[in-house]
């Protein structure tokens, strides 16, 4: 609980160093953001939500049940597993053609000039540059950019078994800003990073490794407390390099760095800055853990777009106007998206491709869920039938020294008439998939001569009895479920004599 606690803190402290960042972005333009457009919220594509009624859909109802029946019928069971499949899996759907549908539209949407833009949604394709400011150097990469982040994270593994699961925890880093606009040849747009629920980067990623022979080995055996040890090892020996080179303006250079070695991860990967960089740092084989340096900029004079409404300043430079992003006061859109307008959500995103692709795993396991409860439905009803008809014909004429009867439906009383000339009679019963059979014997005269029970799944002896002459009714009662035999399925008694 606490290193959950300790890692909730790590990410919260990560987040807000890159807002930090980003707020050395903005403009005085902000500022004269008109009042009808400072009330239009931002919102995003969370489904947290969505995704914790799912949960809900397939945990609650089958425990419920099990609470309540500790031997539940099998009919029962197949049809909560379906319905918790079908709504899981509709919802999916949904959300997966929900999202589908927003990003074909956002396809769709013409590029507009940013003098002509506004408060609705529009799509606008221009360029980051420094507003009275010198451009930045990112510190690795050596990229003039606007914006910069160069953090360490540790990523490693938490839990075991089918509960394990990856962490990646922000360690200490770097950022930077200098006052930003948007421009195209029409005017200028003042955007809010810190506000826009998207903001896409060009992203690079080093991974870490000590020098000197044996240290990988090292470091998987002694898991995390290795990778404590590193990180402070990694902070005291990198990071003042960094600082260096970002309170300079200039670059740094890795291979003099003579403590530890840097394998590139990825390099110029595009990427959302407020997005989980779980998703993007991955780890070998048999890796415990790893350490990793993750440059991130936003580029001056590359192609971007920016989705969203714009809203007057009654602003000016050189005789062109200066607008304020806001989001669109329909959908309350607002992204910055890196490269050329007609790239914009091009394409399904994975998000929306593995909700659909889930969705209908979850709907082809309920229809084969409901096709199994049909075909065991009918398979009780054919034995019903085939009991039923059989019992009618030969109930007066058979003898009670062969005789065997059975009852297919779960928790239930039936019962079959036989003749004996006098003898004794042994019983054989087993209570199949119902966990439980018991048999009762009595006369034509009123007395009950046999009356036991069985826990037994298969057939096997339960005693004898000396039965007198007469016309005999053997009644047998199954149980709620939880047995089994692959003989007889079904609860049944054989008399033999």
């Amino acid at each position: 609980m606490r290193m959950a606690q300790k890692l909730g803190k790590a990410v919260s402290r990560a987040n807000n160093a890159a807002l930090t960042g980003l707020s050395k972005t903005a403009t005085e333009f902000l500022k004269y953001t008109p009042s009808y457009a400072t009330g239009i919220k931002s919102k995003t594509m969370s489904y947290k939500l969505w995704y914790a009624l799912i949960s809900v859909v397939l945990i609650l109802p089958i425990s419920v049940l099990s609470f309540i029946y500790k031997n539940a019928p099998n009919s029962l069971i197949l049809i909560i597993f379906f319905a918790e499949f079908l709504i899981s899996g509709a919802i999916l759907l949904y959300l997966g053609f929900k999202d589908f549908s927003l990003e074909q539209f956002l396809q769709s949407i013409p590029v507009v000039k940013i003098d002509a833009a506004t408060y609705n949604l529009n799509k606008m394709q221009g360029k980051f540059i420094p507003y009275n400011a010198e451009p930045l150097k990112a510190p690795i990469s050596g990229a003039e950019c606007v914006y910069c982040s160069v953090g360490l994270y540790a990523k490693f593994y938490t839990g075991f078994g089918s509960s394990r699961q990856p962490i990646v925890q922000y360690i200490v880093g770097i950022e930077n800003g200098v006052p930003t606009l948007f421009s195209d040849d029409s005017g200028y747009l003042a955007v809010d990073l810190v506000k826009a629920p998207n903001v896409q980067v060009t992203s690079s990623a080093f991974e870490l490794n000590k020098v000197g022979m044996g240290a990988s080995v090292v470091r998987e055996l002694s898991g995390s407390l290795a990778y404590i040890e590193q990180g402070k090892e990694a902070v005291a020996e990198i990071m003042p390099h960094i600082i260096k080179a970002a309170t300079n303006n200039s670059t740094v250079d890795l291979s003099q760095i003579s403590g530890f070695k840097f394998n590139l991860h990825f390099k110029d990967r595009i990427r959302d800055l407020k997005g989980n960089i779980t998703n993007d740092i991955h780890l070998e084989g048999l890796q415990n853990f790893g350490l990793f340096l993750v440059e991130q900029y936003i580029p001056v004079n590359s192609e971007y777009t920016c989705l969203g409404g714009a809203a007057d300043t009654n602003k000016s430079i050189d005789g062109k106007p200066v607008k304020v992003m806001v989001p669109d006061r329909d959908r309350g859109t607002m992204a910055v998206y890196a490269g050329a307008a007609q790239n914009a959500k091009k394409g399904m995103s994975k998000r929306t491709s593995l909700n659909m692709a889930i969705g209908i795993l979850f709907i082809i396991v309920a229809l084969g869920l409901l096709s199994l409860y049909f075909g065991s439905a009918s398979a009780t009803s054919v034995a019903n039938v085939t009991t039923n008809a059989a019992t009618s014909i030969v109930a007066a004429n058979v003898s009670c020294g062969d005789f065997a009867i059975s009852e297919p439906v779960l928790n239930s009383k039936t019962s079959r008439a036989c003749i004996w000339n006098g003898g004794t009679i042994n019983v054989t019963a087993g209570g199949g998939f119902s966990g439980y059979i018991s048999v009762q014997i009595v006369g034509a005269d009123g007395k009950e001569y046999f009356n036991k029970g069985t826990t037994n799944g298969c057939p096997a002896n339960i005693g004898s009895v000396y039965l007198p002459a007469q016309k005999y009714e053997v009644y047998i009662s199954s149980g709620n479920g939880g047995g089994s035999c692959n003989i007889f399925p079904y609860p049944v008694a054989i008399l033999s004599g």
